[in-house]
């Protein structure tokens, strides 16, 4: 029980640094500038033609402007453009938001992408939704399958540790 709750903690936590680890140099900026409103035009526009790290800066200058709803537009915006990391963080905004079954699904669907693309951590994320049982009904055999992958593979050192572990006490 202990475990589980430690884990469930592990799992809510990650999403929190996407904003802040890819936008510290954003955030220094800004704090020395204001925002111009002809450049939020541009990236807007380089967004809409499809520019992934247009998209990224945005999600951070909105984020850190408090507007949720525009940075959740271009998290979206570069998951659907192949952006493997804002699969896993678009993916778990929604499993972590409200718990309508199509916000369920549709979160796994995009966390399940980002599984398919070898993301490590989308398949910690995956194996651990499976584990805790939380809005998807337990499964240890897809907790398992996705563990075992991050163990084999030689990325994303600390949820391997926590893979092994967690294996062994399932096994015990």
């Amino acid at each position: 029980q202990e475990l589980q709750k430690e884990f469930i903690h592990c799992y809510r936590l990650q999403d929190k640094s996407y904003f802040t680890s890819n936008s510290q140099k954003i955030q220094e900026i800004m704090k020395k500038t204001t925002i111009n409103p002809e450049s939020l035009r541009y990236l807007a526009e380089a967004a809409d033609y499809g520019h992934v790290n247009s998209m990224k800066i945005l999600i951070n200058l909105y984020k850190h402007l408090n507007d949720n709803e525009k940075a959740v537009k271009y998290l979206k915006m570069a998951a659907d453009n192949g952006d493997i990391e804002s699969m896993v963080h678009y993916g778990l905004m929604l499993y972590k938001s409200e718990n309508s079954p199509e916000n369920i699904e549709e979160s796994l669907k995009y966390i399940k992408m980002a599984v398919i693309n070898g993301n490590a951590q989308a398949m910690f994320n995956y194996a651990i939704i499976f584990f805790t049982g939380d809005k998807v009904q337990k499964n240890m055999k897809k907790t398992m399958k996705y563990l075992k992958k991050i163990i084999r593979s030689r990325i994303f050192r600390s949820n391997r540790n926590i893979s092994q572990y967690l294996l062994s006490w399932i096994w015990c």
